[in-house]
């Protein structure tokens, strides 16, 4: 009851998991994209945040315009998700980083 009343009101946004040793079955990879002219970040995060792979989002100034921490439960699956990220409408190019360890975080 009290939760429902602090999240009712926006005093609880939200909720994060903080993944132990078992998480280090899952695939991860970070995509780096790059936009076609025109495309503004506020066009492609609304969509970005539908993906349940898309764990994190960030828009940076430079040459990339935006890093995403991608999860998914297998290689495959992740390749599945990037293949899905780079056909949105005004995505140019997509770079995968893929996660090799965590060292902390």
């Amino acid at each position: 009851e009290r939760l429902t009343r602090l999240q009712d009101s926006w005093v609880i946004e939200g909720y994060t998991v903080q993944l132990g040793a078992s998480s280090d079955a899952v695939s991860r990879a970070w995509l780096m994209l790059r936009y076609q002219p025109g495309t503004l970040c506020a066009d492609l995060a609304p969509q970005l945040k539908k993906l349940r792979a898309v764990r994190l989002c960030h828009s940076l100034a430079g040459v990339i315009d935006m890093l995403l921490l991608v999860e998914a439960e297998t290689p495959a699956a992740l390749t599945a998700v990037r293949a899905q990220i780079a056909a949105l409408p005004g995505i140019a190019e997509v770079t995968t980083a893929p996660v090799m360890k965590a060292h902390f975080g």
